[in-house]
């Protein structure tokens, strides 16, 4: 913890309890998220909902 704490400095870090979750996409979903520029804010608004029905505090990336 010492060594990670000297490398985060004065930085916000957002540390939880390991949660364990997984949900995958199909390739032909993938791809077409991916051309039409809309993967990444699938992928965070995953995120976004078990964080929020867990009532965790959102990353700053999910905050956009």
């Amino acid at each position: 913890m010492d060594v990670f704490l000297a490398r985060l400095g004065k930085r916000d870090a957002h540390l939880r309890p390991g949660i364990g979750l997984q949900r995958s996409w199909g390739q032909e979903e993938t791809a077409h998220l991916g051309k039409s520029g809309n993967l990444a804010d699938e992928v965070r608004a995953a995120i976004t909902e078990v964080l929020s029905v867990l009532d965790e505090p959102l990353p700053p990336a999910c905050a956009l």
